[in-house]
């Protein structure tokens, strides 16, 4: 998805481009595995923007924010997404949990 937003844009702008994503139902909330697995592909592909935000609603007017993209390659050095192959990620509805 992040890649095709780019194609719309030029590789080389006068001003910063930004993208924001966002989650539009609960059950399309990204497990920390697969925005690992994002980052590390955003750090050895081009695109156009300066910033990746993911924006998730928790609730009606409330919800988290995450940079997705610039994050330091460092933290990425030793990260093998090969790992990550077998790993199954079930949302449950946030709605239904209770304390």
């Amino acid at each position: 998805m992040i890649m095709k937003k780019a194609v719309h844009y030029p590789a080389a702008s006068a001003r910063e481009l930004h993208l924001l994503t966002y989650i539009t139902h609960w059950g399309f909330t990204p497990s920390e595995s697969l925005i690992d697995l994002v980052r590390a592909f955003l750090i050895e592909e081009k695109h156009p923007f300066a910033g990746i935000y993911l924006y998730a609603p928790f609730e009606a007017g409330h919800g988290h924010g995450r940079v997705i993209a610039p994050v330091d390659p460092k933290q990425y050095a030793f990260f093998n997404p090969n790992e990550l192959k077998e790993y199954e990620v079930i949302n449950l509805n946030p709605a239904k949990w209770q304390l």
